[in-house]
C-alpha cells in the first residue's frame, strides 16, 4: 500500500509541475505545440492517478475486516418489503450505492469512488458476508466518528468490542433505533 502511496505522489508532483509548465505557456503565449504536448501529458497522469486511486481503494475494500451497520433502508411497496442497505464503519464501502443506482440510474455512478464501489461489489459479491454486522440502523458519518474516537483512545480494543461500546452509545443516543431482527 506504501508503494502505491509514494507512486500518487509521485506523479502528484510531476503532475503539479507540468500544470505550472502549462501555465507560463498559456501566459506567456509561447509554442503552442509544446503547450498541447503538456496538456496531453498532464491528461496521462490524471489517468495513472486515477489507476492508483482505484488500486489503493480495491486493496482497502478487499483487506478490511468490515464492521456492517445499516445505514439505509428503502420500502418496495411492489414487493411489500423493506431493504437494507449496509455499510462499513472502517473502510465505507457501502451497498447504498445500489439503491442510488436504482432510482437515479448510471448518473448515481457520476461520483468516482461511488462508481469504483459500484463495480467492486458487483464483482465481490461476497463482500457483505465478511466482517461483523450490526443489527442497528444509524447514519454512517455519525457512526464512524464514534468508532474512531474509541479506536483513538482504545487503538488495542478488538472489532467485538468495539462494536459492543458502539451499540452501547447507539442505545444512548436519541433517534438512533434497533434494527429489528427478521
Amino acid at each position: 500500500m506504501d508503494n502505491l502511496e509514494q507512486e500518487y505522489l509521485k506523479i502528484k508532483a510531476v503532475l503539479n509541475q507540468k500544470q505550472k509548465e502549462i501555465g507560463q505557456l498559456y501566459n506567456e503565449k509561447v509554442e503552442v505545440q509544446n503547450f498541447f504536448k503538456l496538456q496531453k501529458e498532464v491528461q496521462e497522469l490524471q489517468e495513472q492517478m486515477l489507476k492508483i486511486i482505484k488500486a489503493i481503494n480495491s486493496q482497502n475494500w478487499s483487506t478490511c475486516k468490515h464492521i456492517w451497520l445499516v445505514t439505509k433502508q428503502s420500502y418496495d411497496p411492489g414487493e411489500g418489503r423493506t431493504y437494507n442497505y449496509c455499510s462499513c464503519l472502517k473502510c465505507g464501502l457501502s451497498y447504498e450505492v445500489f439503491d442510488e443506482y436504482e432510482t437515479k440510474g448510471k448518473e448515481a455512478l457520476n461520483d468516482l469512488t461511488k462508481a469504483q464501489m459500484f463495480e467492486f461489489l458487483q464483482k465481490h459479491p461476497s463482500a457483505r458476508y465478511r466482517g461483523l454486522h450490526s443489527n442497528y440502523y444509524a447514519n454512517l458519518e455519525e457512526t464512524q466518528n464514534i468508532y474512531r474516537k474509541i479506536k483513538k483512545r482504545n487503538p488495542d480494543l478488538s472489532d467485538e468490542i468495539v462494536l459492543q461500546l458502539i451499540e452501547e452509545q447507539l442505545n444512548k443516543k436519541k433517534g438512533l433505533t434497533r434494527k429489528r431482527k427478521g
